[in-house]
């Protein structure tokens, strides 16, 4: 019933506000080995503690899926987070959390669409992103995204298919690509 419910928003395009949340997504080269055809996205989905009290937030379902413009499913990520467990469900009632994940996509246009869905209740948020991966591979100059980056922004970060213990890549997952000097950085939605 779930994933029918999920299918349906996916399909229908329309835009849902039963949760509020901020996202963002980020384009970066793959990488020289067996994604070297493809560029990876980092997409972020953040809750303010505001709006994690507004909704009475607990166990979260995030989804992303990368539509090209024929509607057809490029690639998805499906996260679970569990705000209650009490060390992650403490600090993220304090202030806030995001979670990233990867998409692996090849050249083109994309329709980034994210879903936050409260498991219990079944109440849903959706977030539209228009996103151009260009071919990383090609010969001259080609851009990834600016973002703003901080150390820790205070709030919970959970990791999705990037997570050491992901399984969704079977062989050779992605790397978290913003790294800097075995430092994680967490991407800001604001300066």
């Amino acid at each position: 019933e779930k994933d029918l419910h999920v299918a349906q928003i996916v399909n229908s395009g329309d835009e849902l506000q039963g949760v509020l949340f901020d996202a963002q997504a980020f384009v970066y080269p793959g990488r020289p080995d067996a994604w070297k055809e493809f560029a990876g996205i980092l997409a972020q989905i953040s809750l303010s503690k505001d709006q994690i009290a507004e909704f009475r937030l607990r166990k979260l379902d995030l989804y992303g899926f990368a539509m090209r413009s024929d509607g057809e499913v490029a690639d998805f990520f499906h996260g679970l987070v569990d705000m209650t467990k009490a060390d992650l469900g403490q600090k993220m009632a304090q202030s806030g959390f995001s979670y990233s994940d990867v998409l692996m996509l090849r050249p083109g246009s994309y329709r980034l669409r994210l879903v936050v869905r409260d498991f219990v209740t079944g109440t849903t948020g959706t977030r539209d992103l228009s996103v151009s991966v260009p071919d990383f591979g090609a010969p001259g100059l080609r851009m990834g995204s600016p973002c703003f980056l901080s150390i820790g922004s205070g709030g919970s970060h959970v990791r999705g298919s990037t997570a050491s213990d992901s399984t969704r890549f079977k062989e050779s997952s992605p790397a978290y690509p913003l790294t800097f000097r075995d430092q994680e950085l967490i991407a800001d939605t604001s300066p």
